[in-house]
């Protein structure tokens, strides 16, 4: 088992077949899942924390979680019965990508062309490849945003 900035981790052992763990007092990088909730307005946004570096424990421990609340009217709200093509276009036209619970069925991979894209999937949304291709690519970001 390895606990990475996990705080309450059992101690680090290879003395045994039973226990076995590799223990870091800090994570180096943190990135956790984006999540819905409901403002006061009572408007649907969805909440994407900041990357942590160097942390440990749970990221509201503190207080407030840092990070960003974006609308849920960025994002385009895909089903099981939602051709990839219309996910991509959806994507390549700055949409973000909310999953609802279910199996889908992809005949193609989706791609996701555009550096910060938010996919959130709801539930157990569950990417099955029908033909041996990748579920989801995630271009990388082109080269004159990169810094050395």
């Amino acid at each position: 088992m390895v606990y990475s900035g996990v705080e309450g981790a059992p101690a680090a052992s290879f003395s045994g077949q039973d226990s076995q763990n590799t223990v870091l007092a800090t994570s180096p990088v943190t990135e956790e899942q984006p999540f819905l909730y409901t403002d006061a307005s009572g408007k649907c946004q969805v909440f994407v924390p900041a990357v942590r570096t160097n942390s440990s424990g749970a990221s509201r421990a503190s207080g407030a979680e840092a990070g960003a609340s974006t609308s849920l009217s960025s994002f385009f709200l895909a089903n099981p019965g939602t051709p990839v093509a219309a996910i991509d276009a959806a994507l390549a036209t700055g949409k973000n990508l909310v999953l609802t619970p279910g199996v889908y069925d992809l005949s193609a991979p989706i791609v996701v062309t555009r550096p910060g894209t938010v996919v959130l999937g709801l539930g157990f949304a569950t990417l099955v490849p029908q033909h041996g291709n990748a579920a989801l690519v995630v271009l990388p970001a082109p080269a004159s945003r990169c810094r050395a």
